[in-house]
């Protein structure tokens, strides 16, 4: 094996490393053992060398948990901590034993339950999103299941089935369409958790029997909508002008949208919730 710096000996050998040459790799620095029958190139070490460390040990072993998250690139794991780098988490199967930290044991470990991201030996995303629900906060792993709802990676049949996901999946609701973006997975928890509110997500607007938009969301019955705004909605002047364009055949089909960012949501919800309060009791 090799892959993010990471070589096994077996590996080596195959690439006809003699024992003294390896020998002579690592008195010369260029190889690093990182552990018994593994070496690291210094050169090639990145930020999943840890990972790939404790991989090569086992063979069968694959990232479970918040690391697999954080491969996946899901929200709320897309930032992994330097913690979670440095000491990550991985399961092997209940008949192998390796008294290594971040090493787990699973009886149902099963060659169908590992796909490999970048390399890397992974638990599928069904079988992540069970593993993250008994260790992270409800709030990131909500954020994580959108996004891999987004990505159709999972689907809403697939997260149902799960008796450990039935109250997340409550939580969001069995109706709803995936957010379309991490803040508005976060515009949807704040007002929830501050409001009890559950708008409507993605709701096409018409003006007569023209389509003229969709709504991010739509607070029923006030039919107030609100649209989220990510950093690339004015990157370029085209952008700006199909989204003022837009804008303008919402307003003419009856719908004023409050209009929310990132920065508005996470750093400013009081702000953000006041705005709201006023819209909906106008």
């Amino acid at each position: 094996m090799e892959s993010h710096g990471v070589w096994t000996c077996q590996a080596l050998i195959d690439c006809g490393v003699s024992d003294k040459v390896l020998a002579s790799r690592v008195r010369s620095g260029r190889l690093e053992r990182a552990s018994r029958g593994v070496y690291v190139d210094p050169a090639e070490r990145d930020r999943w060398t840890a990972v790939a460390v404790l991989l090569a040990r086992c063979p069968e072993a694959a990232a479970c948990g918040p690391t697999a998250a954080a491969l996946f690139g899901w929200d709320g794991f897309d930032r992994p901590s330097t913690a979670l780098l440095a000491e990550p988490t991985v399961v092997v199967p209940a008949s192998r034993w390796l008294r290594v930290p971040g090493v787990r044991r699973s009886r149902h470990l099963e060659a169908t339950d590992v796909i490999e991201v970048d390399g890397l030996r992974v638990t599928r995303p069904l079988r992540t999103l069970v593993d993250l629900v008994r260790e992270a906060d409800p709030d990131r792993v909500e954020r994580a299941l959108e996004c891999a709802l987004r990505r159709h990676q999972v689907s809403l049949e697939d997260v149902t089935g799960e008796a450990a996901l039935e109250d997340l999946v409550a939580r969001r609701g069995h109706h709803h369409p995936p957010t379309e973006s991490d803040a508005e997975t976060r515009f949807v928890q704040l007002v929830r958790r501050e409001r009890g509110l559950d708008p409507a997500r993605q709701v096409d607007v018409w003006d007569g029997d023209r389509l003229v938009g969709r709504a991010d969301f739509v607070f029923r019955p006030q039919g107030v909508a609100v649209e989220i705004d990510g950093a690339q909605t004015h990157a370029s002047a085209r952008a700006l002008q199909y989204d003022l364009n837009r804008q303008n055949r919402l307003v003419l089909a009856g719908v004023q949208p409050l209009r929310f960012t990132w920065q508005d949501i996470v750093h400013r919800p009081g702000v953000t919730l006041k705005v709201l309060d006023r819209a909906l009791n106008a």
